[in-house]
């Protein structure tokens, strides 16, 4: 309708179940380790230790998977853009092997997770294109699919893909997934629950200190901990001066129905 404003929440907030709501920290507790960071990194982290029987706190400045988790793509795949190839260059080709191996190795994980725990989050294997444009010198993804075969990836050049109109070439990466993330990371955080895990949202951590234990500073409590984890979108603490070569990316999508 002339107007309307377009729907700006992201298709995966909107069409998952309402999440469990957690309270704020608002009082200093002990854990054996610290997570920081309420994305699929850190609800994948905190789940893995708290099954090994670790005391695990969890905090999330904001909600649970609403962050760059919640707006995510929604693709598990070893496939980067064009980065075999490169990681071949600068690291050689075990480094590239390396690199392959552990992408690979988290999509089997995950696809494994998803089997076991009977989570129904749409998750389904579909090959993964990287491709150019008609008319665009191909000799990139020649090199790229050559180091990524060389890496074990299962890696093909294709003349066509399934996009609606011509390419030059494409690398193929076959027996890749897609699924939908927050469906999945309920799912985790429900387990997460039940092993007993503190989780604490809208809880920013502003400061980690070092030590023995660590202290991780929020505004209203202090988590005291043996090991902390920092599995946040941007690395907030500056030890290794993340601030001067890490900057904010956004891509974006557009879903809508098209006449005919």
């Amino acid at each position: 309708m002339p107007g309307q404003q377009p729907q700006k929440e992201s298709v995966w907030i909107g069409t998952a179940a309402e999440q469990p709501a957690f309270p704020s920290l608002a009082e200093d507790v002990q854990a054996e380790v610290a997570v920081i960071g309420g994305g699929i990194v850190g609800i994948t982290t905190a789940l893995l230790l708290a099954e090994e029987g670790a005391d695990v706190v969890l905090l999330e400045s904001g909600r649970l998977a609403r962050g760059v988790t919640g707006h995510t793509t929604a693709k598990v795949t070893s496939q980067h853009g064009l980065i075999y190839a490169r990681l071949r260059s600068r690291f050689g080709a075990d480094g590239a092997r390396l690199y392959g191996e552990a992408n690979e190795a988290a999509l089997r994980w995950i696809a494994e997770r998803v089997e076991r725990n009977g989570i129904e989050c749409d998750f389904r294997r579909q090959p993964n294109y990287v491709y150019m444009r008609e008319g665009s010198d191909r000799g990139q993804l020649e090199r790229e699919t050559e180091a990524a075969r060389e890496a074990g990836l299962p890696a093909s050049l294709v003349e066509e893909s399934p996009l609606p109109y011509p390419v030059e070439a494409a690398v193929r990466f076959d027996d890749q997934a897609e699924f939908h993330p927050r469906r999945y990371l309920l799912a985790l955080v429900e387990r997460l629950r039940a092993l007993g895990c503190r989780v604490y949202e809208n809880s920013r951590a502003v400061g980690v200190d070092g030590g023995a234990p660590h202290s991780v500073r929020t505004a209203d409590g202090t988590v005291t901990a043996e090991r902390v984890v920092v599995a946040t979108h941007y690395p907030f603490l500056d030890r290794t001066l993340a601030f001067a070569r890490v900057h904010p990316e956004r891509s974006y999508a557009i879903a809508c129905r098209i006449g005919g």
